[in-house]
């Protein structure tokens, strides 16, 4: 999956479970400043991630992502063969 897929499917994520505009799901963009995630939806964009890419997002990892460019490059990373 290439990052334009991987940002493609967190943008339709928090578009159905944060009501986030598609168009603003971009890396720059802060999670909780910007797209105004609050932490009920974060819970539920954290399991639809987990069930979607086949990874498991620890609670540390959640936490400490601050834009969306963090989340990616995280499940790059997690998807990446070692």
């Amino acid at each position: 999956m290439t990052t334009t897929e991987l940002q493609a499917e967190l943008a339709k994520i928090f578009q159905d479970y944060a009501g986030v505009e598609a168009a603003d799901v971009v890396p720059e963009a802060r999670i909780i400043e910007d797209l105004a995630v609050n932490s009920l939806s974060l819970v539920e964009i954290t399991i639809r991630i987990e069930e979607a890419f086949g990874v498991q997002l620890e609670d540390k990892h959640v936490m400490n992502f601050q834009t969306i460019g963090d989340l990616i490059g995280h499940l790059e990373a997690e998807r990446s063969p070692a």
